[in-house]
């Protein structure tokens, strides 16, 4: 298993772009022929199922030749294809953590304004997030600045 395929948010900083989420949150990551990743963020609103296709490359650190992505670091782009020559459009995108089972990570950005922890399932044990917690402490986040997404 790679950091490829489904995640699904878990906790999060609250955010502008993701005001009008209410529950269902998730990403799904596919390594695209080119070696850019294809990302696709979603979630459920007030009126249905919103989502938002991007791509996404290394920045450095991504491990090319076995087709694991290992905690790294990225650029982020949600425009058409014909704005992302423009380094304005492309957002940085650090998995600061991603477990040996490959079953939870940790996506923030240099600023650590934006934080999410993602799992492989909509939901996690109690001891799992014990285990989140004090990672999130470890890497500098207040108790204060997320909260757990609803199941």
């Amino acid at each position: 298993m790679s950091y490829m395929g489904e995640w699904h948010q878990v906790a999060h900083i609250p955010n502008w772009f993701q005001r009008k989420c209410v529950s269902g949150a998730k990403a799904s990551y596919r390594r695209l022929a080119s070696g850019q990743v294809a990302v696709r963020n979603e979630c459920r609103t007030k009126s249905g199922l919103e989502s938002v296709a991007g791509v996404a490359r290394p920045r450095s650190g991504v491990v090319v030749d076995s087709g694991q992505l290992r905690p790294t670091l990225l650029e982020v782009a949600f425009v058409p294809s014909w704005l992302r020559w423009a380094p304005l459009f492309w957002a940085n995108y650090d998995i600061v953590y991603l477990s040996p089972d490959q079953h939870l990570a940790t996506v923030t950005e240099p600023s650590r304004s934006y934080m999410w922890v993602l799992s492989r399932t909509s939901s996690i044990a109690e001891s799992e997030w014990n285990l989140v917690e004090r990672r999130l402490r470890e890497l500098g986040f207040q108790r204060d600045q997320w909260v757990r997404d609803a199941v």
